[in-house]
């Protein structure tokens, strides 16, 4: 397994998505716009703050079969991930759709695997320092930091697992690439 941090934003690795994998938990549900599942949280509308996301779906994992649990332990064991709080979700961007720069409210760190081509790149900020990533293979996002994603020019379509009780700074994966391991 190749990884590559680019600090503070992202870890970039070469691990594939499979979307043929992850089709039948695609089809368990339906595809709802993010804003208006959201709409009655107020921790969204203090994320967003106020701002809405345009063409942005998602569909929340509820049935983790033991196919599906395997799967993401053997990324949290590959990538030193000692969460016990995490979700996945689907995300759907569609093309000419964005995401508001935001720093998320409950999420510390979001795995990222793309499971269509990706045309639509992350954009990241810390301080004075603007980062963007038009990523192919999981990428893992430090959420605690601004970032939103730019339009894409086709449908995007994402498998993600927000981890809210681990920081980016104490992934396994990220000790690693400082030397700290």
């Amino acid at each position: 397994m190749q990884a590559t941090l680019i600090e503070p934003f992202v870890i970039k690795t070469d691990v594939k998505g499979d979307k043929e994998f992850f089709d039948p938990y695609m089809d368990q549900m339906e595809w709802v716009d993010t804003n208006k599942l959201y709409a009655e949280h107020e921790e969204y509308q203090d994320t967003m703050y106020g701002r809405e996301m345009v063409y942005h779906y998602i569909k929340h994992v509820s049935n983790y079969d033991m196919k599906l649990k395997k799967y993401i332990m053997k990324l949290f064991k590959d990538f030193g991930v000692p969460t016990k709080d995490f979700r996945c979700d689907f995300f759907l961007t569609k093309a000419g759709g964005s995401m508001p720069m935001h720093i998320d409210g409950m999420s510390k760190v979001a795995f990222l695997l793309p499971l269509s081509k990706n045309t639509g790149p992350v954009v990241c900020e810390n301080n004075d320092t603007k980062f963007e990533l038009t990523y192919q293979t999981l990428t893992i996002l430090n959420t605690q930091i601004s970032h939103g994603v730019a339009e894409p020019t086709e449908d995007r379509l994402l498998f993600r697992i927000a981890v809210h009780d681990v920081y980016f700074e104490e992934l396994g994966i990220y000790k690693k690439l400082t030397g700290q391991l």
